[in-house]
């Protein structure tokens, strides 16, 4: 009997492993940069409008007098949030953001070289985000907004959109650079924080405010 109860324990390790390195991570890699986020008309748009809502966010920050209605429960949170630190700042902004309404956006698509990608038709600054709400892409900018403003570098944060085969539909989360070990913290809708998302989700795309990369899966040659 201890010998069956042995393997049965080595068994379930053996399950353990197996599932963990079927999850896919997620790697800060530039191999797949291929453009400047001022490259992506829609999206510098969005960095342009943005610096409105920053201006606010400074002087709101400064003065509470100065605080507009829709930053006041922000101004809360990042006075919280200065003393955390990163993982904790992460899951305090994760809840926050996770709390604002669902919305969907129209997306357009546009065909590459990669096959048919999704395409943000607009993204929401976080004032836009604020007032109304927004789809997961717009979930996800927010935080990388409100973590930016705890001085976490642009070059540790990206949006990222994947595409999970499963349901056969495209989401967006926002990942953090682990400073503690490598990999990234994945921040989704679901108020947790994940290193790793099911193997039948595949990054296609990320965008910060510097650049963007491709993550799609380069396609063999015709001379290959």
């Amino acid at each position: 009997m201890r010998t069956v109860g042995k393997w049965q324990a080595s068994m379930g390790a053996a399950v353990v492993l197996m599932a963990q390195l079927c999850l896919a991570a997620y790697s800060f890699d530039d191999s797949g940069r291929f453009a400047d986020a001022a490259d992506w008309p829609s999206f510098a748009a969005m960095l342009e409008r943005h610096r409105a809502t920053a201006a606010e966010l400074t002087a709101c920050r400064a003065d509470a007098q100065d605080c507009p209605g829709h930053l006041k429960r922000v101004r809360v949170v990042l006075e919280r949030g200065a003393t955390l630190t990163r993982e904790q700042q992460m899951r305090l902004v994760n809840r926050f953001v996770n709390n604002r309404r669902y919305s969907h956006d129209r997306p357009r698509r546009m065909q590459g070289t990669h096959g048919e990608t999704r395409l943000k038709s607009h993204w929401q600054t976080l004032g836009e985000f604020l007032a109304r709400g927004g789809d997961c892409e717009d979930f996800a900018l927010a935080k990388y907004f409100l973590l930016r403003e705890f001085d976490i570098p642009a070059p540790d944060m990206r949006v990222v959109v994947a595409f999970d085969r499963s349901v056969g539909e495209h989401h967006a989360l926002l990942v953090v650079r682990r400073t503690d070990a490598d990999g990234a913290w994945l921040l989704d809708t679901d108020n947790r924080i994940h290193q790793r998302k099911p193997a039948s989700v595949r990054y296609v795309y990320a965008v910060n405010e510097d650049g963007v990369w491709d993550h799609a899966p380069k396609r063999a040659s015709s001379e290959d």
